[in-house]
């Protein structure tokens, strides 16, 4: 997440996602979680001019989606 870019930030959003569904994250971890999960909708929602609350809800939901299997 130090480089700045919001592909790694997704990388790891998604590792910790698979890290989670396998066993709770420690507290660290959940917070990192919290952190890249800001970043993403932060970024998002600031380049497209949207709500971050409706971009919030689109990044849960491609999670979910990512992980239902």
């Amino acid at each position: 997440m130090r480089t700045g870019s919001l592909y790694d930030v997704v990388e790891v959003l998604k590792s910790l996602r698979t890290s989670a569904s396998q066993e709770p994250l420690v507290p660290r971890e959940g917070a990192c979680s919290t952190r890249a999960r800001f970043l993403v909708v932060s970024e998002i929602s600031e380049v497209t001019s949207d709500a971050a609350t409706s971009w919030r809800t689109k990044v849960n939901k491609a999670l979910e989606k990512c992980f239902a299997a």
